[in-house]
Protein backbone atom coordinates (compact mmCIF):
# COMPACT_ATOMS: atom_id res chain seq x y z
CA UNK A 1 0.00 0.00 0.00
CA UNK A 2 1.37 3.68 -1.03
CA UNK A 3 1.95 5.19 2.02
CA UNK A 4 2.61 8.56 0.37
CA UNK A 5 -0.40 11.17 0.18
CA UNK A 6 -0.41 14.13 -2.93
CA UNK A 7 -0.93 17.60 -0.75
CA UNK A 8 -3.03 19.86 -2.47
CA UNK A 9 -1.76 23.46 -3.43
CA UNK A 10 -4.01 24.77 -0.70
CA UNK A 11 -1.87 23.42 1.86
CA UNK A 12 0.08 26.54 1.56
CA UNK A 13 -3.38 27.78 4.36
CA UNK A 14 -2.13 25.04 6.65
CA UNK A 15 1.95 24.91 6.61
CA UNK A 16 3.24 27.67 4.43
CA UNK A 17 3.92 25.09 1.76
CA UNK A 18 3.40 26.37 -1.81
CA UNK A 19 4.11 23.91 -4.25
CA UNK A 20 1.96 20.31 -4.05
CA UNK A 21 4.12 17.79 -2.59
CA UNK A 22 4.48 13.85 -1.69
CA UNK A 23 4.30 13.65 1.86
CA UNK A 24 4.30 10.82 3.92
CA UNK A 25 1.11 9.97 6.48
CA UNK A 26 2.69 11.15 9.55
CA UNK A 27 3.08 14.79 7.89
CA UNK A 28 -0.45 14.69 6.33
CA UNK A 29 -1.80 13.92 9.34
CA UNK A 30 0.47 17.02 11.02
CA UNK A 31 -1.22 19.34 8.70
CA UNK A 32 -4.87 17.73 9.32
CA UNK A 33 -4.48 18.82 12.66
CA UNK A 34 -3.22 22.24 11.64
CA UNK A 35 -6.55 22.47 9.94
CA UNK A 36 -8.27 22.20 13.05
CA UNK A 37 -7.09 25.48 14.32
CA UNK A 38 -9.37 27.00 11.73
CA UNK A 39 -12.72 28.66 12.64
CA UNK A 40 -15.35 26.41 10.47
CA UNK A 41 -16.26 29.03 8.48
CA UNK A 42 -12.53 29.19 7.05
CA UNK A 43 -12.27 25.49 6.84
CA UNK A 44 -15.67 25.80 4.88
CA UNK A 45 -13.95 27.84 2.45
CA UNK A 46 -10.48 25.55 2.43
CA UNK A 47 -12.98 22.63 1.09
CA UNK A 48 -14.46 24.55 -1.31
CA UNK A 49 -11.41 25.93 -2.88
CA UNK A 50 -10.30 21.61 -2.59
CA UNK A 51 -12.98 20.99 -5.05
CA UNK A 52 -12.91 23.74 -7.44
CA UNK A 53 -8.69 23.05 -7.77
CA UNK A 54 -9.34 19.25 -8.32
CA UNK A 55 -7.67 18.17 -5.02
CA UNK A 56 -8.66 14.19 -4.25
CA UNK A 57 -11.77 13.04 -2.59
CA UNK A 58 -9.50 11.42 -0.03
CA UNK A 59 -8.50 15.28 0.79
CA UNK A 60 -11.71 16.54 0.75
CA UNK A 61 -13.57 13.94 2.28
CA UNK A 62 -10.53 14.41 5.53
CA UNK A 63 -11.51 17.91 5.69
CA UNK A 64 -15.39 17.60 5.85
CA UNK A 65 -14.56 15.01 8.38
CA UNK A 66 -12.76 17.74 10.31
CA UNK A 67 -15.76 20.15 9.93
CA UNK A 68 -18.13 20.33 12.88
CA UNK A 69 -20.64 21.65 12.00
CA UNK A 70 -21.98 20.21 9.27
CA UNK A 71 -24.69 22.74 8.29
CA UNK A 72 -22.08 24.46 6.61
CA UNK A 73 -22.15 21.17 4.07
CA UNK A 74 -24.64 23.25 1.67
CA UNK A 75 -26.09 23.07 -1.98
CA UNK A 76 -23.09 25.42 -3.18
CA UNK A 77 -20.49 22.84 -2.48
CA UNK A 78 -22.91 20.28 -4.67
CA UNK A 79 -23.21 23.25 -7.33
CA UNK A 80 -19.34 22.98 -7.56
CA UNK A 81 -19.11 19.86 -7.64
CA UNK A 82 -21.25 19.35 -10.25
CA UNK A 83 -19.87 22.48 -12.24
CA UNK A 84 -16.05 20.96 -12.10
CA UNK A 85 -17.35 17.88 -13.03
CA UNK A 86 -16.28 15.97 -9.31
CA UNK A 87 -18.63 13.38 -9.88
CA UNK A 88 -16.67 11.39 -6.94
CA UNK A 89 -16.91 14.61 -4.71
CA UNK A 90 -20.81 14.33 -5.48
CA UNK A 91 -21.36 10.69 -4.59
CA UNK A 92 -19.27 11.04 -1.57
CA UNK A 93 -21.33 14.38 -0.39
CA UNK A 94 -24.79 12.10 -1.42
CA UNK A 95 -23.64 9.07 0.50
CA UNK A 96 -22.24 10.64 3.71
CA UNK A 97 -24.67 13.93 4.03
CA UNK A 98 -27.58 13.15 1.91
CA UNK A 99 -29.58 15.60 -0.31
CA UNK A 100 -29.35 19.34 0.99
CA UNK A 101 -31.99 21.69 0.93
CA UNK A 102 -32.54 23.15 -2.41
CA UNK A 103 -31.22 26.97 -2.04
CA UNK A 104 -29.78 27.56 -5.23
CA UNK A 105 -31.41 28.97 -8.45
CA UNK A 106 -29.80 25.94 -10.68
CA UNK A 107 -31.47 22.49 -8.79
CA UNK A 108 -28.65 19.90 -8.67
CA UNK A 109 -30.85 17.67 -10.76
CA UNK A 110 -31.43 20.52 -13.61
CA UNK A 111 -27.38 21.46 -13.28
CA UNK A 112 -26.78 17.59 -13.97
CA UNK A 113 -28.57 16.99 -16.76
CA UNK A 114 -27.18 20.31 -18.51
CA UNK A 115 -23.74 19.06 -18.09
CA UNK A 116 -24.85 15.88 -19.63
CA UNK A 117 -23.75 14.29 -16.11
CA UNK A 118 -26.05 11.11 -16.14
CA UNK A 119 -24.56 8.97 -13.22
CA UNK A 120 -25.09 11.96 -11.04
CA UNK A 121 -28.32 12.62 -11.87
CA UNK A 122 -29.12 9.21 -11.71
CA UNK A 123 -27.61 9.47 -8.12
CA UNK A 124 -29.64 12.24 -7.08
CA UNK A 125 -32.73 10.08 -8.51
CA UNK A 126 -32.05 6.87 -6.17
CA UNK A 127 -31.10 9.72 -3.13
CA UNK A 128 -34.53 11.01 -3.54
CA UNK A 129 -34.60 14.17 -5.98
CA UNK A 130 -38.08 14.75 -7.60
CA UNK A 131 -37.63 14.01 -11.20
CA UNK A 132 -40.12 16.52 -11.76
CA UNK A 133 -39.29 19.35 -9.55
CA UNK A 134 -39.49 22.74 -11.14
CA UNK A 135 -36.16 25.33 -11.13
CA UNK A 136 -36.51 28.65 -10.41
CA UNK A 137 -37.61 29.17 -14.06
CA UNK A 138 -40.14 27.12 -14.09
CA UNK A 139 -38.39 23.99 -15.84
CA UNK A 140 -38.77 20.76 -15.25
CA UNK A 141 -35.77 18.03 -15.89
CA UNK A 142 -37.57 16.68 -18.74
CA UNK A 143 -38.32 19.99 -20.27
CA UNK A 144 -33.82 21.03 -19.69
CA UNK A 145 -33.04 17.34 -20.65
CA UNK A 146 -35.25 17.71 -24.22
CA UNK A 147 -33.83 21.61 -24.34
CA UNK A 148 -30.24 20.07 -24.58
CA UNK A 149 -30.84 17.20 -26.21
CA UNK A 150 -29.43 15.30 -23.74
CA UNK A 151 -30.96 11.46 -24.47
CA UNK A 152 -29.34 9.65 -21.85
CA UNK A 153 -31.84 12.02 -19.08
CA UNK A 154 -34.88 11.91 -20.70
CA UNK A 155 -34.41 7.72 -20.99
CA UNK A 156 -33.20 8.15 -17.13
CA UNK A 157 -36.25 10.50 -16.68
CA UNK A 158 -38.92 8.34 -18.32
CA UNK A 159 -37.69 4.88 -16.25
CA UNK A 160 -38.47 7.53 -12.93
CA UNK A 161 -41.92 7.58 -14.21
CA UNK A 162 -42.00 11.08 -15.25
CA UNK A 163 -44.83 11.55 -18.16
CA UNK A 164 -44.03 13.94 -21.09
CA UNK A 165 -46.42 15.98 -21.60
CA UNK A 166 -47.72 17.78 -24.98
CA UNK A 167 -45.31 20.81 -24.76
CA UNK A 168 -42.36 18.87 -23.96
CA UNK A 169 -43.53 16.55 -27.26
CA UNK A 170 -43.38 19.99 -29.15
CA UNK A 171 -40.00 20.74 -27.89
CA UNK A 172 -38.25 17.65 -29.23
CA UNK A 173 -39.97 18.10 -31.90
CA UNK A 174 -38.79 21.89 -32.37
CA UNK A 175 -35.18 20.95 -31.29
CA UNK A 176 -35.38 18.02 -34.58
CA UNK A 177 -34.09 15.23 -32.03
CA UNK A 178 -35.77 12.02 -33.73
CA UNK A 179 -34.09 9.80 -31.16
CA UNK A 180 -35.92 12.09 -28.23
CA UNK A 181 -39.11 12.19 -30.31
CA UNK A 182 -39.00 8.64 -30.77
CA UNK A 183 -38.70 7.98 -26.60
CA UNK A 184 -41.21 10.80 -25.40
CA UNK A 185 -43.68 9.08 -28.26
CA UNK A 186 -43.61 5.68 -27.14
Amino acid sequence: MNSEVKVPSFVKFLGGIDEVHKIDIQHYFILKKKFSYFSEIEKYEIIKLAIQKGESSLIVSTLIDELKDKSLLNTELYDIAIKKGRRNIILMLLSEYGVPLIDSKYFHLHLSIELFEWRIMKELLLNGVSPIQEDSYGHTPLWVAVNVQNVKCVELLIEHGVKPTPDILDLAIEKGCREIISILSK
